[in-house]
């Protein structure tokens, strides 16, 4: 722990860094419960890959225009010809393969029940209580 530009008790790693700080005081380690912004952080968790987090936050609202809100139905109605166009998009990672991923990724089961059944999973867990790890050391001393 380290203390912010007002004294307030809080994490080292956002430094004082206006957008990260307020990702960390308002989002970070909050659980998400709605299944567009659960599939807006997946998706921006692959965009990362690579990268900076500080990168993604910073182009957070571009992305979100660019994949029209992570509307799922929306999406759906993407074509290649949509890709080649964010692949200009200056305001997002123009990254082919990670663009193609959110726009095919909707295209898979799309039953309300199965993101019903898997959301409490991915989110639940950490939200309600902590995580122990009990495993045994395979290692001899």
């Amino acid at each position: 722990m380290t203390e912010d530009s007002k004294g307030r008790p809080t994490c080292w790693w956002h430094s004082d860094i206006p957008d990260y700080q307020a990702y960390h005081d308002e989002e970070w380690g909050r659980p998400v419960d709605n299944d567009r912004r659960l599939f807006e952080k997946l998706c921006l968790e692959g965009f990362q890959a690579g990268l900076s987090w500080l990168t993604i936050v910073r182009k957070r609202d571009a992305f979100r225009n660019a994949f029209l809100g992570f509307d799922v139905d929306k999406l759906l109605q993407f074509t290649d010809a949509d890709i080649d166009r964010l692949c200009t998009d200056s305001g997002i990672v123009r990254h082919r393969g990670k663009i193609a991923s959110v726009v095919n990724n909707p295209r898979g089961p799309r039953n309300s029940a199965v993101s019903s059944a898997v959301l409490p999973h991915i989110s639940g867990p950490s939200s309600r209580t902590r995580i122990q790890d009990r495993h045994k050391s395979t290692v001899k001393p």
